[in-house]
């Protein structure tokens, strides 16, 4: 709720989130169905035009907010306009890729 926040109230349009979470991309694509799901019961036209959109990111007030499996956040250090990164269960990282994918979220 906190990035619906965000995207409707407080960051400039053209902005990017990123959402980083689990090392699979199902985990990821699951994320973001649950965050278009906020808006079915009191906002249909805004469900409707999210589902409409791509599996791994949707744009909610010209904001753009993407999902990424832990597997593949290298992808994130070409990305501009980056105004807010969310780490989900950071904790449960692979001991070994801790400090790469916090090195990353940092650049």
């Amino acid at each position: 709720m906190w990035i619906a926040y965000l995207c409707l109230c407080v960051l400039p349009p053209k902005s990017r989130v990123c959402i980083v979470c689990g090392p699979r991309q199902e985990i990821a694509e699951d994320l973001l169905n649950r965050f278009e799901g906020l808006f079915l019961r009191n906002h249909p036209e805004i469900y409707t035009e999210l589902s409409k959109q791509g599996r791994t990111y949707a744009i909610l007030n010209n904001v753009k907010v993407e999902v990424f499996a832990s597997h593949n956040i290298s992808v994130m250090r070409g990305l501009d306009n980056v105004k807010f990164i969310q780490s989900d269960e950071s904790d449960f990282y692979p001991k070994f890729q801790f400090w790469k994918r916090i090195i990353i979220l940092y650049q």
